[in-house]
């Protein structure tokens, strides 16, 4: 399958997702094995991860969702861009979303944010089941980035807003 392909793919299993269908191991499968055609660290390649960690752990599969979100050492990086501009979040906007940014390069930039928030998130709830200590300093770090980098820069956090509901 061509890399556009297996992007579309992704992005239909996301969709699937989203709608609580979990049904689709045969196209995961598909997405996994071509997953070498993806640029390493892009949206479509983290996002292939945490979709199939997803998969896996919604059937019970835990080893298996381990070694796809670990798989290539992807979500690990994403996660250590996070703890990174969430300790210089002042210099995030100006690096990242200056004022003049076009709109589709800010939105795909922010995809790529988000998807390693995603990653980030999902690696800190596999530590979570492996009673890993690691756990609360990624949950941590990831809501510093969300509210110092991304909130900031005028994204939603709808982390934030449903506590702010709360409230």
């Amino acid at each position: 399958m061509t890399e556009r392909t297996l992007c579309r793919n992704i992005e239909r299993l996301r969709r699937l997702i989203r709608a609580g269908d979990f049904s689709r191991a045969g196209l995961l499968k598909q997405c996994w094995e071509d997953r070498q055609k993806l640029p390493k660290g892009e949206l479509y390649s983290l996002r292939l991860r945490t979709i199939a960690w997803e998969i896996h752990y919604s059937r019970g599969e835990f080893v298996a969702a381990t070694e796809c979100l670990r798989d290539n050492g992807e979500i690990e990086t994403g996660a250590e861009h996070i703890f990174q501009q969430g300790r210089q979040s002042d210099r995030f906007i100006g690096q990242y979303f200056p004022p003049k940014l076009p709109g589709k390069v800010r939105k795909a930039r922010y995809d790529l944010w988000r998807q390693r928030v995603m990653g980030a998130l999902a690696m800190a709830a596999d530590d979570f089941l492996l009673d890993d200590k690691r756990r609360d300093e990624m949950f941590d770090a990831t809501q510093k980035f969300l509210e110092e980098c991304l909130v900031k820069a005028g994204f939603p956090s709808f982390c934030i807003d449903r506590a702010d509901d709360r409230m």
